[in-house]
């Protein structure tokens, strides 16, 4: 209790006074807390002690930390750099011609990624990471570009690829081999009259009953005989477009081809056809000195151009060389 008193009795050995001694509780308790407290600070002033006693080791930790940072940060930027090498060459394929593009993207880094300079390597850390931190985001601007460039070129393609349907791109006959070009177009010598005149397709000679085929998709706008060309097939390459309601309407299009001496027509007027199919065979009916066909390309509107709204067939063919020309022995027909 907070009243009471301890006392301590000392007795010496040679029989000497005995001695009393009483010290209050509070007192003791005092000491007690006291020695508690400096056992205390004892204690942190040793683990102190002991955790400085070495401090370039810890520096020494520091440096391998730093050291390891910075070789992940030097090979971080060999990738970026080369990312950066592949992203300017999609750029050079897209063919873009503004500078300025390139410039509002902020791509840089154009060096190859072998060696990393010297006043980069030297800069701090922070810096570096910094620097990394700018390029990947335009990096990223950069990709966002590429990816919307690709796909408004693949939307040109698909739209191209519908278009090129509807033009004469291939020869009018299934078999350009066993044909050749027996008249040209443009300037010549009429094989009746022996004049000057204008041929306005070419005629390509072979055999009579050889397949001729329609060289785009399109409708057959007339079968007919005619006093000159014999037996005509003309073809309206006019698109097919389908609506929302999946409704196909056809709406005018931008050439006509024209087959005519033929032996025999082998579609009708109103027929859809497609390239390639077969519409009638080679002959020799009309005004002809022999089995051929005379085949024209023209404006359907021919204010567009040419020669009387007529086209050369031959600037057509897509993928034609001189080499592939049918050509086989003398002319036997003109028309």
């Amino acid at each position: 209790m907070p009243g009471k008193r301890i006392t301590f009795i000392v007795i010496p050995q040679n029989d000497g006074q005995v001695r009393e001694f009483g010290l209050s509780s509070r007192v003791l308790w005092g000491g007690g807390l006291a020695c508690v407290l400096l056992a205390a600070l004892f204690g942190f002033y040793a683990v102190h002690f002991h955790a400085s006693a070495d401090p370039g080791r810890d520096l020494a930790g520091l440096r391998d930390v730093n050291a390891r940072l910075e070789a992940r940060v030097d090979s971080a930027h060999h990738d970026l750099l080369r990312l950066e090498v592949l992203l300017s060459e999609l750029s050079g394929h897209h063919q873009r011609t503004s500078h300025g593009d390139e410039e509002a993207l902020g791509v840089g880094g154009r060096q190859e990624p072998d060696d990393l300079p010297d006043e980069y390597t030297s800069l701090p850390v922070e810096r570096r990471l910094q620097d990394l931190t700018q390029r990947l985001d335009a990096m990223h601007r950069e990709a966002l570009y590429q990816l919307t460039s690709s796909e408004d070129l693949i939307d040109n393609l698909e739209a191209n690829k519908e278009n090129l349907l509807y033009v004469p791109t291939i020869w009018p006959v299934a078999d350009p081999g066993r044909v050749w070009v027996s008249s040209g177009f443009g300037d010549r010598i009429d094989p009746f009259t022996r004049l000057k005149s204008k041929h306005l397709g070419i005629d390509l000679a072979g055999r009579r009953g050889h397949p001729i085929v329609a060289t785009a998709n399109g409708e057959v706008a007339y079968a007919y005989t005619d006093r000159f060309l014999g037996k005509v097939v003309v073809i309206n390459h006019d698109p097919v477009v389908v609506d929302e309601d999946g409704v196909a309407t056809s709406r005018p299009g931008l050439l006509r081809t024209e087959y005519g001496h033929l032996h025999k027509i082998l579609v009708r007027k109103g027929e859809r056809v497609s390239r390639g199919d077969t519409i009638g065979t080679l002959g020799s009916t009309g005004r002809s000195t022999g089995p051929h066909l005379h085949y024209a390309v023209r404006y359907q509107v021919r204010s567009r151009g040419g020669l009387n709204g007529y086209r050369n067939p031959e600037d057509f063919l897509i993928d034609w060389n001189h080499d592939d020309r049918p050509t086989g022995s003398v002319a036997l027909s003109q028309d």
